[in-house]
């Protein structure tokens, strides 16, 4: 049966990895996100991309509109839109904003909480009408949402961001609520995945080495591991679980 999914942040890695996952089924999907879509995802007919920022109130409006014109319910929602910061500085942050707290740029904070808790709760509210009891919203977050981060992994001087930390224990707080409000008004379920480190060809031999040794099964994350979890818990072999965090990582979190 065809199903109308919504993904937000649909351009960035996992956000792709399920557009593209839902799009070979043959699903309908509406797809967000502040960048343009890939060009390999141009001509699918079963793809409606757009273009919006969703910190913004007037983006935000664009959605609601977007989603009044549907009428069919939303089998599924992804909410995979999120800041993080890394070593390679590729968001081109200031340069002494990753050396800790004392260092912090107030409106660098303010962006990532913006984009990694306050959008999100802008979303819910958008969707809340278009879901029924079959739906499921979809939520991530992080290993360092439960742990925090081992700077000493990184590149000396480097100390992931607070707020990241911050955000991502949010999103298991929310998950958490949403779930009952859905069950009790029949909206459907609410899960949330907590991730470990996704491999990445590109990621600094050291950085996997010493992560690697904290993670008791002796591997990176994989994506078929993502889709695996997605599957189950946005199918029917899942129906009775709800507000649970399913934790990815290996038995990183579990030393």
């Amino acid at each position: 049966m065809n199903k109308k999914i919504l993904i937000l942040g649909s351009v960035g890695n996992i956000g792709n990895l399920l557009l593209n996952h839902e799009s070979l089924k043959g699903n309908t999907i509406i797809s967000v996100d502040i960048n343009e879509l890939p060009l390999e995802f141009k001509n699918e007919k079963n793809i409606n991309h757009y273009k919006l920022d969703l910190t913004n109130s007037n983006d935000i409006d664009t959605l609601e509109q977007i989603l009044a014109k549907e009428t069919k319910k939303l089998s599924s929602v992804i909410l995979a839109s999120a800041l993080d910061s890394v070593p390679q500085n590729k968001n081109k942050i200031p340069d002494n904003y990753t050396k800790g707290i004392e260092f912090a740029n107030l409106d660098e904070i303010q962006k990532r909480i913006n984009v990694n808790i306050t959008s999100q709760l802008f979303i819910i509210k958008c969707i809340y009408k278009h879901l029924d009891k079959e739906s499921h919203i979809l939520l991530f977050s992080s290993i360092y949402g439960v742990r925090s981060p081992d700077h000493r992994i990184y590149k000396k001087g480097f100390i992931k961001p607070i707020e990241y930390s911050t955000s991502k224990s949010a999103i298991i707080g929310l998950t958490k609520h949403l779930s009952i409000t859905l069950a009790l008004q029949r909206k459907g379920r609410a899960n949330c995945l907590v991730l470990g480190g996704l491999f990445n060809k590109h990621q600094d031999q050291l950085f996997q080495k010493k992560y690697l040794e904290k993670v008791p099964l002796g591997r990176m994350l994989s994506k078929d591991d993502i889709l695996n979890a997605y599957e189950f818990l946005t199918s029917e072999k899942s129906s009775y679980i709800t507000g649970t965090s399913l934790v990815i990582d290996g038995g990183y979190t579990a030393w």
